[in-house]
């Protein structure tokens, strides 16, 4: 499960970074844009597993609104 929460955190940047990277692209924004809501609706689905497994793996006390700057989920 922790492996699964590092590993969603890391696609969720991956994503942030195609997003980025079409905004700078040269590609025609009939290309761009869909391509651009599939990566954000990606996100958001590996968001909400890391969520999931978050609360299985995590004691009730601790689960809580965090910081994303102090992660203490792993």
């Amino acid at each position: 499960a922790r492996a699964f929460i590092s590993r969603g955190d890391e696609m969720r940047r991956e994503f942030d970074a195609l997003v980025t990277d079409l905004v700078h692209a040269t590609d025609p924004a009939s290309h761009a844009v869909p391509r651009a809501l599939l990566y954000r609706f990606l996100k958001r689905i590996t968001a909400h597993s890391v969520n999931v497994v978050t609360a299985v793996v995590m004691p009730v006390d601790r689960l809580d609104y965090h910081d994303e700057a102090d992660d203490t989920r792993v």
